[in-house]
């Protein structure tokens, strides 16, 4: 990958932080056939594509693993990818037994026909503890739910979905355009988790953010539809009208907000919208 390309895939190691990883004894130990250490690196882009080398240019030897991670053997002979630093914003670090003492609270209001619903941002983009936490919540009887987008490794996704009783997904677009200039992701990759959720049989609700003067088109709803239709452990498709709840955030983070001009959905249009998914999918309940 040409780090110059794109500004996403670059990463930033301070001086110091190089020194303190060639200065590791383990690092090169100067002997031709002793065993090299491999190196992992968060891969920050899910859908990156490692592009053809030029014949010319030097050898880099790194490929990625099945969870998605950049794996690098000796650094010390080619280019070693940058780390860029990424300014945190809050938040707080859980164990999956700090996660379980808070859902045990609660346990009293979670009826039968209730459970606990993983959600984020994106959960499968912290697939090991997701998995973790989804089985540990399986084990004390509670029925967990996935609310996911579907990014990341599929290889990772299967483990979590193995300890996950329905998932939510969010399908964003009908098309792979609207995909890519909108969120940067992939409607073939979004089709392929949930067609991942169909081969685990794994229950399945689509659900679709109605954005005016961007999602709320009938043609484009009924396109849609069809699509979540071809899955046959499909449920449900719900429509949710667009709100501005996120407009905090970004401005905690110092983000301007796309879609801060956009208005909020009409509920009459919504329920429209939502007769002609009926009208696209009539058996489902």
């Amino acid at each position: 990958m040409n780090p110059k390309e794109n500004d996403n895939e670059i990463i930033e190691l301070t001086d110091e932080e190089l020194d303190e990883i060639f200065a590791d004894d383990d690092f090169d130990n100067g002997e031709e056939d002793a065993e090299i250490r491999s190196f992992y690196f968060s891969n920050p882009d899910p859908y990156a594509k490692v592009k053809p080398r030029p014949d010319d240019a030097p050898k880099r030897e790194f490929s990625f693993d099945e969870k998605g991670n950049i794996v690098v053997k000796n650094p010390s002979a080619y280019w070693l990818p940058d780390i860029k630093i990424v300014d945190e914003h809050g938040g707080t670090e859980y164990t999956v037994e700090d996660v379980l003492r808070r859902v045990r609270r609660c346990k009293p209001y979670i009826y039968e026909s209730g459970g606990v619903t993983v959600t984020g941002g994106e959960p499968l983009a912290q697939p090991v503890f997701t998995a973790a936490l989804l089985k540990a919540l399986r084990a004390e009887g509670y029925h967990t739910a996935l609310d996911t987008s579907g990014a990341g490794a599929l290889a990772a996704a299967r483990e979590v979905l193995a300890h996950t009783d329905l998932v939510l997904a969010d399908l964003k677009f009908s098309s792979e355009e609207g995909y890519r200039a909108h969120t940067g992701g992939s409607l073939a990759h979004t089709l392929d988790f949930l067609a991942l959720t169909q081969e685990l049989g794994v229950p399945l609700w689509v659900r679709h953010v109605v954005i005016p003067g961007l999602t709320d088109g009938e043609a484009h709803i009924r396109a849609l539809a069809r699509m979540a239709g071809q899955f046959h452990n499909l449920q449900k498709v719900e429509l949710l009208g667009f709100r501005k709840l996120c407009l905090e955030k970004y401005g905690a983070m110092g983000v301007p907000f796309p879609l801060a001009d956009t208005p909020e959905m009409d509920a009459a249009a919504l329920c429209r919208l939502e007769d002609a998914v009926r009208r696209e999918l009539p058996d489902l309940a």
